[in-house]
C-alpha cells in the first residue's frame, strides 16, 4: 500500500497544462521518466499545443517531476453526429 501524503508535503507540488512554450521541457521529462529513446524527443515535443491533445507537467517545488498526456481525438469524432456516416473510415458503412 502506498502511504498517503501529509497536506504540508503537497504544498510545493503543482501541475500545469503544457502548451507549445513548454514543449521541450515536456519532451525532456517524458524521455527521462519513461526511458524513451532520444530519437523520439522531437516527436514528443510536437504534442503539446497540438489539436486534440492535453499535455501536463507536474513540478515538485520548481523541479519538473512528471508528465501526462490525454485526449487524442480523431477528426471523425469531432464532426457532427449527423455527418458521422460520411466520416466513417472503418470501411463498414451500411
Amino acid at each position: 500500500m502506498i502511504p498517503s501524503a501529509e497536506v504540508g508535503e503537497l504544498e510545493a507540488f503543482r501541475s500545469l497544462l503544457a502548451g507549445q512554450e513548454q514543449a521541450n521541457l515536456f519532451a525532456d521529462v517524458f524521455v527521462r521518466a519513461y526511458g524513451t529513446p532520444e530519437v523520439t524527443r522531437p516527436l514528443l515535443a510536437r504534442i503539446p499545443g497540438s489539436d486534440g491533445w492535453h499535455c501536463f507537467l507536474a513540478f515538485d517545488d520548481k523541479t519538473p517531476a512528471a508528465t501526462g498526456a490525454a485526449g487524442f481525438e480523431p477528426l471523425y469524432l469531432r464532426q457532427n453526429y449527423l455527418s458521422s456516416a460520411a466520416a466513417d473510415t472503418s470501411g463498414t458503412q451500411a
